[in-house]
């Protein structure tokens, strides 16, 4: 018997929204973003999969990507599901389903295929579609494969409001796109940059998990420390610095966010301007902007430039086991369901 798996997600401003939908050779991981302005609040990615003999799997966006404008129709994309097919054939719109990753930003979208390949396409005001060429305010329509270095492969990828970010197959983080408060981590803040540049996470040290925010990024080590870079003026860095307008870090630091003695992070998302993650004994915690509660400290809306020692109360014996994290809202799912 043939068997479906239908999902929606609506997003009132949401980052990373993260749903795993089971196809019969394994997981697609549908994340959806930003929106803002005079673009829909309440934007609809929906993925529909069918897993009976040769099928198709369908992720409904904008012709630009994610950004939807009001009024706006739909376009389907459409990646052919073949189960005969062990790699990518020439076509970037049909691929072996196989693992393959989603990402939308804010006006581009990101897809890992099924040979570890990362295609974006979209809006390219600021490089974030990563081809290399010039930044143009002319959204392009059709995926274009992104530059990764010789022989490397794309693991994760993320998109923040108009940057991207991939972990690749040998631990390497790199990002590109809109740089003016350092959310790429190379160093040297500029307005854009159109190519993959690496971010330095220390001698030795590799990525496991990244999130892109509005204007800063996060990324969990393989030691399991977590470092916040880009924009601070919230304090979503997490570094315990002075939050003012202009603060802003363009690199990742040497020393990681102190998230409690011994204790590592498993999972991070990085939202508006205010920072989440799930710690290895699955506690959550919760830092930066707090103008709507999203830091869940049951405190006086203050903002909040590292960590607190306590956690966020999830309830008697209760543990997150993931989170999503939005403009000024946080969710999290419990280790009970």
């Amino acid at each position: 018997m043939a068997r479906a798996h239908f999902g929606e997600i609506r997003t009132p401003i949401v980052l990373s929204i993260l749903m795993i939908l089971m196809t019969q050779v394994g997981y697609l991981d549908v994340l959806n973003t930003w929106s803002e302005g005079d673009h829909t609040l309440d934007a609809t990615t929906t993925a529909f999969e069918s897993g009976s003999g040769s099928s198709q799997s369908n992720i409904t966006a904008s012709a630009e990507g994610a950004e939807l404008l009001v009024g706006q129709a739909m376009t389907n994309i459409t990646f052919q599901y073949n189960p005969s097919l062990t790699s990518d054939v020439t076509s970037s719109s049909s691929f072996a389903y196989a693992n393959n990753k989603v990402s939308a930003g804010m006006q581009h979208t990101c897809a890992i295929l099924g040979n570890g390949s990362l295609m974006c396409w979209g809006g390219d005001t600021y490089g974030q579609v990563g081809d290399g060429g010039s930044n143009s305010p002319t959204a392009s329509s059709t995926p274009v494969s992104v530059d990764l270095g010789t022989g490397r492969t794309a693991l994760a990828v993320s998109l923040g409001y108009q940057h991207t970010c991939a972990i690749l197959d040998n631990g390497d983080l790199k990002c590109w796109g809109r740089d003016t408060q350092g959310a790429v981590g190379d160093g040297m803040p500029l307005s854009s940059l159109g190519s993959p540049t690496s971010v330095d996470l220390g001698t030795g040290r590799t990525a496991v998990a990244v999130s892109a925010g509005y204007l800063h990024t996060c990324a969990i080590l393989d030691t399991g420390d977590l470092k916040c870079w880009g924009s601070d003026n919230n304090g979503q860095l997490g570094d315990g610095g002075t939050v003012s307008s202009n603060a802003y870090t363009s690199a990742p630091s040497s020393t990681a966010i102190d998230l409690g003695t011994g204790r590592t992070a498993v999972a991070v998302s990085a939202g508006w301007e205010h920072t989440c993650a799930v710690l290895d004994n699955g506690d959550m915690k919760c830092w930066g902007d707090d103008s709507k509660g999203q830091l869940g400290d049951g405190g006086t809306y203050t903002d909040t430039s590292a960590p607190s020692s306590t956690a966020i109360d999830l309830g008697t014996g209760r543990t997150a086991v993931a989170l999503d994290v939005g403009n000024t809202h946080t969710c999290a799912i419990l280790d009970n369901g």
